[in-house]
């Protein structure tokens, strides 16, 4: 099958850009540089020459910790330092020692006596070659306090005037609160640089789209009017990736008005289209003016031999013998398929009659009186982005689950893009938990442990609070039924384990 990436090359390259200015995904290749950040990279960079110890890295989703950490390390390698990135920050004892050794290169075996043995070996050897050591734990929030208080004994490997190794904490705001435990005091006591995120300024958020539209080639001079600048500053709140979501959606209003300049009705309408598809029920009736710009433009790129056949949307048909979503590329498969197809005709925009895809994908929501989601489901499975439409059904109770066999016989069997077959699974909550973020304290959270220690993964006291042996217990519950062992409460975790629990 095709990629789409050919469609958004010829996009980009026909209003002159040479890649995507705003990608949604972090991007350390072209590094926005701000005053601040010039700042804070200077001092992260000092403490860890100057061997200080602990530091600490806290901000917001969405505030750039993950593009910070990554241009970091770009500086850390280019010194040749040794840097070891934890990602699980749910692993603990023994395991988060081995993790950190594997990064580094030391294999060893044995518990956390062995482990910390080695490492001590390895920092002071790395010492004697005048070598630092750079340990960096991302998702800092996530850490027990037991893990923790580990990463403070690390930290005591040193010599009489020096530290062997210097550990960074890059988390969530919710880490200040762990710190706070009387048990890990002198870990915070010990944390030589606190650095906060924030979010742009006005005068910053204009240097940021300045700088990406500029570093993959604007030949057209794309910019953003006083006006596009106060609303994208508004709507964004200042935060990079709420800016990346914002200007990436308002590109394709720049195809099709044909001009250079970005206005705040543009930035509007992006906002309202993305709000539309987060929040509100679509339809392929009910295009807003923005969405019929873009599809007017598709139809434009293919009338010119822009786009090739092949190019168009994925569009969706049933197999005949089960519930069997496809993707089909060709116009003329579709029309076999009698699924719906877009055409031009006589400078008109007709869509087909209801498919008997979307009859059968009514047909599958209804048995559990989910039909107004038909639209956003049949769009969803189209573009291969359920994110939208599992955050609608979970606000209602429900869980979107996907597997790569049939766990259930009201499964609905789908293609993905790369042509394999995955089944969809309507799964409804049987309680709520709003939030599983350290010290977080619910009901929820109380009859989860109540569940985990039904099956003997969860051995301290039922207090209906997210804590470090919590998250280990779910953790070590994925690794029992073959999930990523994340400490993450996934819908797939809990799907599991109300399984496991019947």
């Amino acid at each position: 099958m095709p990629s789409p990436t050919p469609i958004l090359a010829k996009h980009f390259d026909r209003i002159g850009l040479g890649a995507n200015p705003f990608p949604v995904t972090p991007d350390a290749t072209r590094y926005f540089l701000s005053k601040k950040m010039e700042v804070y990279l200077t001092e992260l960079m000092h403490c860890i020459d100057a061997r200080k110890g602990f530091m600490l890295v806290t901000a917001d989703i969405g505030l750039g910790k993950t593009t910070l950490t990554r241009r970091l390390i770009s500086l850390l390698e280019a010194q040749e330092m040794h840097v070891s990135l934890v990602f699980n920050s749910f692993l603990h004892g023994v395991e988060l020692l081995e993790a950190i050794n594997r990064d580094l290169g030391v294999v060893v075996q044995g518990g956390i006596g062995e482990q910390l043995s080695a490492l001590n070996e390895f920092l002071l050897t790395q010492f004697k070659q005048q070598q630092n050591v750079i340990i960096i734990v991302d998702d800092a929030q996530n850490l027990s306090i037991e893990s923790l208080e580990l990463l403070r004994q690390i930290s005591n490997l040193e010599t009489n005037e020096h530290k062997l190794v210097q550990i960074l904490l890059v988390a969530q705001p919710e880490i200040m609160a762990t710190l706070s435990y009387p048990e890990i005091r002198q870990l915070k006591s010990r944390i030589a640089l606190n650095i906060e995120l924030s979010p742009y300024s006005r005068m910053e958020t204009d240097a940021y789209v300045k700088y990406r539209l500029t570093s993959v080639v604007n030949s057209q001079n794309i910019h953003l009017s006083r006006s596009a600048l106060r609303q994208l500053q508004a709507d964004s709140g200042g935060y990079p990736r709420q800016i990346n979501l914002i200007m990436d959606r308002v590109l394709y209003g720049v195809s099709t008005q044909r001009k250079s300049r970005i206005s705040g009705k543009l930035i509007k309408q992006a906002v309202k289209d993305i709000n539309r598809i987060q929040n509100d029920k679509p339809s392929l009736f009910n295009f807003s003016t923005y969405g019929f710009a873009l599809l007017f433009l598709l139809v434009f790129l293919a009338s010119w031999n822009y786009l090739s056949p092949l190019s168009f949307p994925s569009t969706l048909v049933f197999a005949t013998e089960t519930s069997h979503i496809g993707i089909v590329n060709s116009p003329r498969l579709a029309a076999e398929s009698h699924a719906p197809i877009i055409t031009k005709q006589k400078s008109e925009i007709s869509i087909a009659p209801e498919s008997e895809s979307r009859i059968q994908l009514k047909q599958f929501l209804a048995k559990q009186q989910l039909s107004m989601f038909t639209e956003q489901l049949f769009i969803a499975i189209e573009q291969q982005n359920f994110m939208s439409v599992e955050d609608r059904l979970a606000s209602n109770g429900w869980s979107l689950l996907h597997f790569p066999t049939q766990v259930s016989a009201d499964s609905l069997k789908i293609s993905t893009a790369q042509g394999q077959d995955e089944w969809l699974v309507l799964w409804p909550f049987p309680y709520q938990v709003k939030s599983f973020n350290f010290g977080f304290e619910s009901q929820g959270i109380k009859q989860l442990q109540i569940e985990l220690k039904n099956i003997g993964i969860y051995t301290s006291s039922v207090d209906g609070i997210v804590g470090g042996q919590t998250m280990s217990a779910v953790a070590q519950f994925q690794k029992k039924v073959g999930l990523e062992a994340s400490g993450h409460l996934t819908a797939k975790t809990r799907y599991y384990l109300s399984k496991t629990v019947l």
